[in-house]
């Protein structure tokens, strides 16, 4: 039963977590293939380049080339997995939920500064959205690895070390 979910005494509240983890996930990533990388893309293959890749045509395909094929692909598969079958997913969810908070925050900080700098790829509206999806990991990070701060809380199979398979 400890393998089962981040409150294993709880499952019912535990797969709900995973389930807004997931769609959380899902929602972060349709953000970032059609709201932030698909629209500059045709107006580049049509010759009208952005700021963004005028100013840094090398860093605007290494972030292209990380979000749309590392990045958003990674998120789907894990929103996946913790919607479907999240008793199987007890490890992904702490990592995922981690990794979203630390990496939304650092993004929300990285458009924050771009605005005050008066960077010429600034936007008003992604340190709003980055900020909004920044404060959800945050939460959902919480939510997550709140079980395994409770005193007496079980340690999932996967992470005590002992749950290896003999060869």
């Amino acid at each position: 039963m400890g393998g089962e979910g981040a409150g294993a005494g709880d499952d019912g509240a535990s797969r709900s977590v995973d389930r807004v983890i997931g769609v959380y996930l899902l929602v972060v990533s349709a953000f970032l293939l059609f709201g932030l990388h698909l629209p500059g893309l045709p107006a580049l293959w049509r010759g009208d380049p952005t700021v963004e890749y005028l100013t840094y045509p090398g860093l605007f395909w290494l972030v292209k080339v990380m979000d749309l094929g590392i990045a958003v692909p990674v998120i789907v598969i894990a929103a996946l997995r913790l919607i479907r079958s999240p008793e199987r997913a007890v490890l992904l969810r702490y990592a995922v939920t981690g990794w979203a908070a630390l990496l939304a925050s650092s993004v929300a900080e990285m458009a924050v500064v771009m605005q005050v700098a008066g960077d010429p790829a600034a936007s008003r509206v992604l340190p709003i959205a980055f900020s909004g999806f920044a404060f959800l990991a945050l939460v959902l990070a919480v939510l997550a690895h709140r079980p395994l701060l409770s005193p007496g809380a079980a340690v999932p199979a996967e992470l005590d070390g002992h749950s290896r398979r003999s060869p």
